[in-house]
């Protein structure tokens, strides 16, 4: 195993990438792919993991041939037994085995056809991957499938592998440790992803569903071993695949003699991986490349050896994040800590510090100080916005993120605030992006809801979604209340909306449109 990993962190340099999150700005350690790829592993940014980029195929060639593009294809009934398809596999078959070992097999073998591929094939993988999934056209996928099936046979053995765990133990990393650690791996699953999605495509073309069901759940079990990890990356790039299984469900669903869907959609844990974790892992990881802010109180240093300690720190995060980092140079920023100390003494005092206390200590200790408490302050406020996951928290969010921001304003230029904008994650956004993934998974179960209330009821739609209880419909993350549900008649079909109530940055991702038929098959 670890022969496996050395052969995957050779190929390829690390590049460190800034990614500013709507609420906040967070350091995000994501690395190029291999460098032969001509770009295929390349660094994720929020754009990405938000809005994939679309590529539009000839209408001939697309996934499923309809007269109108968001059309439902069949009123199916529910499959017998109810759980005959799942998106997530019954414990009892499940495989002795680790996933990570499948998972790294897989990166080689991929990696080992691709090497061998001239520019022009590069490019041609490279423009079929980045198409959504309902534009792909299933002959040019075919022959991408065919040529990874190596890489299909180790993803499926991750998805039946007992052992899900991959624990690159973050928590364990100190100082510069932190942010010079390579996960090119993390970034690779993307790809593993995509080449997934390829397979799936020609599965949906052949109306193989149960095939295709079985290569989706293999797409969530790789995102749910991705996401676990203790870096706020690793969960936005499982978020990611999750995503592009959902939007292959979506797809499927609206195929002509598609099995109904819903119990499938039921068989998925909630949610798929725990990146409010992460958050709050990061948020501890300030203390963790800045020990000196805790040493400053802690030990008995003098200022010479708290300078020293700081100006190391300070140096090796510049060195990752470049000179275009607020931070300044490490020597200017202990000037501006030792200047700063006696206001940082007069807030110290109102936080409750003992006067004489506080009377033996130097500027720069004081400052020390209250940079740490300042920092472990606004810390565990965002950490409260992460923790809080429903509607009822948005006043206290919403508050977090105002009071976080005015802070960065007001003291922008003192030392905590520096190191707070360059690290300290943007809950919120997280938690945004964690809602509109359930957002999309509640809205497909609706979908399929719906189709299925049609399919017993003759092709009758239901007049609202608050009665519809066999089977019931779940609530939209954003509000804790049922979608926005509209139907209106077009010929011989009928519109359907399903609107979340979301942030309006959101907008795009908050509203899905099915046409269905009139009469059941």
């Amino acid at each position: 195993m670890q022969r496996i990993k050395i052969a995957i962190a050779k190929n390829g340099p690390s590049h460190f990438h800034r990614t500013n999150l709507a609420a906040g700005v967070w350091l995000a350690i994501a690395t190029v792919g291999l460098a032969q790829e001509g770009g295929l592993g390349s660094t994720a940014t929020l754009e990405w993991l938000q809005k994939p980029a679309a590529r539009t195929a000839p209408p001939s060639e697309k996934v499923a041939e309809r007269a109108l593009e968001d059309s439902i294809g069949s009123l199916t009934k529910e499959p017998v037994p109810a759980f005959r398809y799942r998106f997530w596999p019954a414990r009892t078959d499940l495989k002795p085995g680790s996933a990570e070992t499948h998972f790294y097999r897989a990166l080689v073998q991929r990696y080992t056809v691709v090497q061998g591929l001239p520019k022009e094939q590069i490019e041609a993988l490279n423009n079929l991957q980045s198409m959504d999934i309902q534009n792909i056209p299933p002959h040019a996928a075919q022959e991408w499938v065919d040529r990874f099936d190596f890489v299909y046979q180790e993803l499926s053995g991750l998805a039946d592998a007992e052992d899900l765990s991959w624990d690159l133990r973050f928590r364990d990393l100190r100082g510069k440790e932190i942010w010079s650690t390579r996960i090119e791996e993390v970034q690779q699953a993307r790809n593993l992803s995509r080449l997934l999605q390829l397979k799936i495509v020609t599965q949906i073309a052949k109306k193989d569903f149960a095939g295709a069901t079985d290569s989706i759940r293999t797409g969530l079990r790789l995102a749910a071993f991705v996401g676990q990890g203790e870096s706020i990356v690793q969960g936005m790039v499982g978020l990611a695949i999750e995503n592009l299984m959902n939007a292959a469900i979506d797809t499927m669903i609206r195929t002509p003699e598609c099995p109904n869907m819903y119990w499938a959609l039921q068989t998925l844990p909630s949610p798929l991986m725990p990146i409010r974790d992460a958050v709050e892992i990061e948020l501890a990881m300030v203390a963790r490349m800045f020990p000196v802010l805790k040493e400053s109180e802690a030990l008995a240093l003098s200022d010479k050896e708290l300078s020293q300690r700081l100006s190391q720190s300070i140096g090796e995060l510049r060195q990752l994040v470049g000179s275009n980092s607020g931070l300044g140079t490490a020597d200017s920023l202990g000037l501006m800590l030792s200047m700063s100390g006696a206001d940082a003494k007069e807030r110290l005092q109102a936080a409750g510090y003992d006067k004489k206390v506080l009377e033996s200590m130097t500027q720069l200790q004081a400052s020390l100080i209250d940079a740490g408490r300042e920092l472990r302050s606004h810390s565990d406020e965002l950490l409260k916005g992460i923790k809080l996951r429903g509607p009822e928290g948005d006043v206290l969010r919403e508050r977090v993120d105002e009071d976080f921001h005015k802070w960065l304003s007001k003291r922008g230029s003192s030392p905590a605030a520096l190191i707070g904008s360059e690290m300290l994650p943007a809950a919120k956004s997280v938690h945004e992006a964690i809602l509109r993934t359930e957002m999309i998974r509640n809205r497909l179960i609706a979908a399929e809801a719906i189709r299925l209330y049609a399919a017993n009821h003759g092709g009758k739609l239901p007049d609202s979604l608050d009665g519809l209880v066999d089977p019931p419909v779940p609530l939209d993350p954003f509000t804790k209340k049922p979608f926005e549900y509209r139907v209106e008649k077009m010929g011989d079909r009928r519109r359907v909306t399903l609107k979340a109530n979301g942030p309006q940055r959101l907008q795009e991702s908050l509203q899905a449109i099915y046409s269905f038929p009139l009469l059941a098959p």
